[in-house]
C-alpha cells in the first residue's frame, strides 16, 4: 500500500507588535517581513501560556479557496456574529476556513479538522502543524511541487464541467491559459465546429449532439499527429519570448540542452 501523502495546514504564532499597536494572534499565513513561529508538536509546549490568551481555532478544509470564502460569508450571514475567521490556501491548492471559537481559550492542541474535500484517490491525509514534529513540518512546506495528482485535476474540472451554457466552460478555458503555468492551446474544435462542417459537406446533423461529438473530438486529438504543429508553436512562441524578455533568455555557455537527441535551432 503506498505511502500517505500528507497536507499541511501551517499554523503560526505572530507576537504583538508594541509599536505598531498590533496584538498577538494566530494565522495560516506570515506576510513578507513579518515574524512568527510556526506552531509544531515541538514547539506547543513552549508556547503554551501565550496561546492560552487566545481562543481555540477549528478549520473547514474545501477542495479551492473560493470555497472557503463561500462558506465564510454563508456563517457570518447564518450566525450574525461577525466570526473571527481566516482563509489559506495549500500547496496543492486547498482552500482551508479558519474559525475561532470565541469564549473557549485554548487549553491543548486538539483543534478540529473538518475535511470537506470531493473524495479521490490523490487526495493526500490533512494534518496540522501542531500535530506534527517540526522537523517533518519544515520539510513539507519547503518541498517542491511534485507531479499533479490525476485524481485533483478532475476534481476541479467536475467542478465547473457540468454548467449547462458551454459558452461559460470555454470561456473558463480560455482564462486559465492566462495563468502561469497553465498548457496554452494552438488548435482548438468544438462541436459546433464540427457539426457546421458536416453541414458543409452535406450532411444532416440533427442528431449530432454534443455529446456524441464531444469524445471523437477528443479520441482524434489523442490519435493526430502533432509533431509539426508543435514544433512550430515552440519556435514562434521561443521567438516573441526572446523578442520581449531578451533578459529572460541568455545562452547557456554549456549549450542547449539535448533530452530528446534532437538538435535544437533557435
Amino acid at each position: 500500500m503506498p505511502e500517505d501523502r500528507k497536507l499541511i495546514i501551517p499554523l503560526w504564532y505572530r507576537p504583538a507588535d508594541i509599536d505598531a499597536g498590533v496584538p498577538s494572534n494566530i494565522v495560516m499565513r506570515l506576510d513578507d517581513g513579518e515574524e512568527g513561529i510556526l506552531i509544531t508538536r515541538d514547539t506547543f509546549a513552549q508556547l503554551a501560556e501565550d496561546l492560552a490568551g487566545h481562543d481555540k481555532p477549528g478549520f473547514h478544509v474545501f477542495d479551492i479557496a473560493a470555497e472557503a470564502r463561500a462558506a465564510s460569508r454563508l456563517r457570518d450571514h447564518e450566525t450574525g456574529r461577525g466570526e473571527q475567521t481566516d482563509i489559506g490556501i495549500l500547496k496543492d491548492g486547498e482552500g482551508v476556513l479558519m474559525v475561532i471559537d470565541q469564549g473557549r481559550p485554548i487549553e491543548d492542541d486538539g483543534f478540529t479538522i473538518e475535511d470537506w474535500r470531493t473524495p479521490h484517490r490523490d487526495a493526500g491525509t490533512v494534518y496540522g502543524s501542531w500535530e506534527l514534529p517540526q522537523a517533518e513540518c519544515e520539510a513539507l512546506l519547503a518541498a517542491p511541487f511534485g507531479d499533479a495528482p490525476s485524481g485533483r485535476g478532475a476534481v476541479l474540472a467536475e467542478k465547473i464541467g457540468g454548467m449547462p451554457n458551454p459558452n461559460v466552460l470555454r470561456d473558463v478555458q480560455a482564462a486559465l491559459e492566462s495563468f502561469s503555468g497553465a498548457y496554452v492551446g494552438f488548435v482548438s474544435v468544438s462541436p459546433e465546429e464540427i457539426r457546421g462542417e458536416l453541414r458543409e459537406r452535406g450532411y444532416r446533423t440533427d442528431a449530432c449532439t454534443d455529446d456524441i461529438v464531444q469524445p471523437a473530438i477528443l479520441k482524434a486529438c489523442q490519435k493526430a499527429e502533432m509533431s509539426d504543429p508543435w514544433n512550430e508553436a515552440i519556435e514562434a512562441s521561443i521567438q516573441r519570448l526572446r523578442d520581449r524578455s531578451p533578459e529572460a533568455v541568455v545562452e547557456d555557455d554549456g549549450g542547449p540542452e539535448e533530452e530528446s537527441g534532437e538538435e535544437f535551432q533557435p
